[in-house]
């Protein structure tokens, strides 16, 4: 059984430039209600030696990660058993710094790609130039707070989903870049993460993103599965072509708290295969949608759309995609 679990995926603390403790950083992240977060200092692992199990116990999961921070992009290095040192690499070889990577059961995310670069972030925006985009595990496609009007974001959800289409499977996420308390007025997506029915740590955690089981949200929990040849599938999974039943729900309860006073409300959803909008219908609060489709060799995914901070017909959500073989 898949239980989905709110993350945060890129953190800093006092060991590189965030005005947290790691200590802090996790009191913090359990008061904003995540289940888990991902500690992302700037080419620095320095801050795992603050984290135990009882202080994860006390407040979320936490995944050692670190943010590969160079003069040609960042990386977000998720739990590599070993150190990978960034200095050694340039644009046209950065492949290989992401096969040393993946041999040390690492996680490889590109984050923000694209930011501003020079001369107001150098090194923010991504110039790496890679080859095998297999070995790529995710793309940080929303960064930064209200991330819906930010125009890289718009830039990085087209680069996603144009490497969808050239048969990449990569999943999505959003990352706040949570370096220090914010302004209350500002608001940040999350990132749920699948995780099959186990104890939620640091290695569950990093199957959940390994197997594609992403969905990022302004507001609601949006569920998504198919169910093809008498087997449900999630985002990460595979199915068959042909005709197949999909049910979507929009659930508003999960940290509503947090989320609730930004004008966030469920309208309608999509239905996205290969790039196309292929159904919509209206999104009740909490009810279930079920609809059966013909559908083709690709992917599909679900996005979800309303009201968000005044603005009307906003995606508020999206899943990272089922593929369809």
């Amino acid at each position: 059984m898949i239980e989905w679990k709110a993350f945060e995926l890129h953190t800093h603390t006092c060991h590189s430039d965030g005005q947290f403790t790691p200590e802090k950083l996790c009191y913090q992240a359990a008061e904003n209600l995540y289940d888990g977060i991902a500690i992302t200092d700037h080419n620095t692992m320095s801050a795992f030696g603050e984290i135990d199990k009882d202080l994860e116990r006390k407040t979320v999961a936490v995944i050692r990660g670190i943010e590969w921070t160079t003069f040609y992009g960042h990386m977000l290095v998720l739990g590599a058993e070993k150190y990978i040192d960034w200095r050694f690499y340039k644009p046209d070889n950065i492949d290989e710094a992401i096969n040393l990577i993946k041999e040390s059961n690492g996680v490889v995310g590109i984050a923000h790609p694209f930011a501003m670069g020079n001369p107001i972030c150098t090194g923010c925006r991504w110039e790496f130039n890679i080859e095998n985009w297999d070995n790529v595990d995710y793309i940080e496609v929303w960064s930064e707070s209200w991330p819906l009007v930010q125009l890289h974001n718009t830039f990085a959800f087209r680069l996603w989903t144009d490497l969808l289409n050239k048969g990449f499977r990569l999943s999505a996420t959003s990352g706040r870049d949570w370096h220090s308390n914010d302004n209350p007025q500002k608001h940040y997506a999350v990132t749920y993460l699948g995780v099959d029915g186990s104890e939620l740590n640091h290695w569950t955690a990093l199957q959940a993103i390994r197997n594609g089981r992403t969905y990022v949200t302004a507001g609601p929990q949006l569920d998504f599965n198919v169910i093809g040849e008498g087997k449900t599938a999630y985002p990460g999974d595979t199915v068959r072509r042909g005709y197949i039943q999909m049910c979507l729900q929009a659930k508003v309860e999960h940290r509503k708290e947090i989320w609730g006073g930004y004008g966030i409300s469920p309208k309608y959803f999509k239905l996205i295969e290969n790039g196309n909008e292929i159904y919509r219908c209206n999104a009740s609060e909490g009810q279930s949608i079920e609809v059966r489709l013909p559908v083709q060799k690709g992917w599909i995914r679900a996005e979800l759309y309303g009201e968000y901070m005044g603005f009307n017909d906003m995606m508020i959500a999206f899943t990272s995609p089922v593929y369809i073989e």
